[in-house]
């Protein structure tokens, strides 16, 4: 929009200048007499200018408001993000210890108590989650990663899987993206002993940020 607003002001301007032009080069004095008015001395010529210029301004500012719009949304989208950053407790963030306990060697989540913080000159190094005694499969846990990494949205996989389509082992370690942070983070299941025939059960499971070239 900003491109056509310039085009239509410079055809404004350009056209005052081509009646002056034209009527020093191409008018003759003979036309003149005949009753030819000069171009520059037209109503209609000074009309068309106004209105290009005024138009051509109008597009110009309207694109240049856009571009103000698109970026103070880009901003906005950008707080928010950090805003999510720094209020969450998430793995490669600073700890917010207003919302976690400080034990001797770790934080416990103030929401969560299964949910432990290790804390590396105030920074989450590692978020580990213990099920146990309550130990249960890796469906569930994908389900409580969604919760302790705060996005409903989470993709599993160097392959950015959809959480639904990902097939997880209770002995694997995965990459994780979280589209809500736009960051990767790397899952390790610890499996559970002593729960029968059941399969692909999880005691433990440890986050970490950033993505880890062990995972599968």
């Amino acid at each position: 929009m900003i491109a056509i607003g310039l085009i239509i002001l410079v055809w404004g301007i350009a056209y005052v200048f081509y009646a002056f032009w034209y009527d020093k080069n191409k008018l003759k004095p003979e036309d003149i007499k005949e009753g030819t008015k000069p171009l520059h001395k037209r109503f209609t010529t000074w009309l068309m200018a106004v209105i290009l210029t005024v138009g051509g301004f109008i597009f110009l500012c309207a694109g240049i408001g856009n571009e103000n719009d698109d970026s103070d949304n880009s901003t906005a989208q950008t707080e928010q993000v950090k805003k999510v950053n720094h209020s969450k407790n998430l793995p490669g963030q600073k700890i917010n210890k207003s919302k976690a306990n400080k034990h001797e060697f770790y934080w416990t989540s103030k929401d969560d108590k299964k949910v432990r913080y290790f804390v590396t000159d105030s920074k989450i190094t590692a978020m580990k989650v213990v099920l146990t005694p309550d130990v249960n499969n890796t469906f569930w846990c994908k389900a409580y990663l969604a919760n302790v990494l705060h996005d409903n949205h989470l993709q599993f996989t160097n392959d950015k899987l959809a959480d639904s389509a990902a097939n997880l082992s209770n002995k694997g370690r995965y990459n994780i993206y979280s589209p809500k942070v736009k960051k990767w983070y790397n899952v390790s299941f610890s499996p559970a002993d002593n729960v029968g025939k059941k399969d692909n059960m999880v005691s433990t499971f440890s986050v970490y940020p950033g993505k880890s070239s062990d995972a599968e």
